[in-house]
Formats: structure tokens, C-alpha cells, sequence
């Protein structure tokens, strides 16, 4: 049995705010760059699901009506019959 008590009491101990320290740090110090890659990181990717675009609704309608990928289509156009054969059974299974 593996005692957890040692590992909880120090998290307890943790400040809340344990990053407020780098902020006196000289410009040069790495653990004040790597505190700045993180806040770039967090600016240019916010919390939460990503947006759903148009892409990705087609991808997913692909894959669920005609059972092709998205990339497997993209070759698949090239060849008008095939390509129309995959439209017109998509458009048939969705009505």
C-alpha cells in the first residue's frame, strides 16, 4: 500500500501563484523565457474545443455517408464518373 499523504501535504504547501517570482528575473534568464513561450502559447491557442469549420463537417459527412476520406476524395475527382457516382450517392443517403 502506497502512502499518499507525503505528496498531498505538499500540495498544500504549494503557493498558488508559484510563477510570480520569474517576473524579477533579469531578461535573459531562461526560466523568465520559458515562463514568456508559455504565455505566447497560451495567447495564440485559447482554452476549449477548436472552432468547428465547414472542413471539418465535410470530412466527417464523407467519412459517414460516402465512407471515403477526405484526402481519398481529393483523388477521386480527378475521375468525373467516379466523383459523380460519390456525389449522387451522398446526396441520395443524406435526402
Amino acid at each position: 500500500m502506497v502512502n499518499h499523504t507525503r505528496e498531498k501535504s505538499q500540495h498544500r504547501r504549494m503557493p498558488k501563484k508559484p510563477v510570480l517570482h520569474l517576473l524579477k528575473l533579469p531578461e535573459g534568464a531562461p526560466a523568465k523565457q520559458a515562463l514568456e513561450i508559455y504565455l505566447n502559447y497560451l495567447a495564440k491557442h485559447p482554452r476549449g474545443a477548436r472552432k468547428i469549420s465547414w472542413v471539418d463537417i465535410v470530412k466527417k459527412d464523407l467519412k459517414t455517408y460516402a465512407n471515403v476520406t477526405f484526402y481519398q476524395c481529393i483523388d477521386l475527382a480527378q475521375d468525373r464518373k467516379v466523383w459523380r457516382s460519390i456525389v449522387v450517392k451522398t446526396v441520395d443517403v443524406m435526402s
